[in-house]
């Protein structure tokens, strides 16, 4: 990009009020989201394609920012497609304290 990492870093906390990482995150969780209701990946193809490293980074990550998991989501917002994603629920349901949204300061240090 350019630029020096600090420089990245710094401007991006100053911008959005997170870190890098929180940040990528974040967009990496948006796109799942269209992943999931709009095209036919499975849900254990969708972590990678969104460049997450693992299936259980990205659980966190969604869960973290959308409040409910990645299964969940479709559930509420396309039940035609659980046939699609062969992936059964975990069954945890409970609720982050995270907004939906651009991650806040408060979510940067976790």
């Amino acid at each position: 990009m350019g630029t020096n990492t600090t420089y990245l870093s710094n401007a991006v906390n100053q911008i959005f009020g997170c870190n890098l990482k929180s940040l990528l995150n974040w967009y990496r969780v948006q796109y799942a989201k269209r992943m999931l209701t709009c095209y036919t990946y499975k849900l254990k193809d969708i972590p990678f394609i969104c460049g997450f490293s693992s299936k259980s980074t990205f659980y966190v990550a969604f869960r973290k920012y959308e409040g409910i998991t990645p299964y969940q989501y479709v559930l509420e917002r396309r039940p035609d497609r659980l046939e699609e994603l062969e992936e059964v629920s975990d069954g945890r349901t409970s609720k982050s304290t995270a907004q939906p949204g651009l991650p806040s300061s408060q979510y940067a240090h976790t």
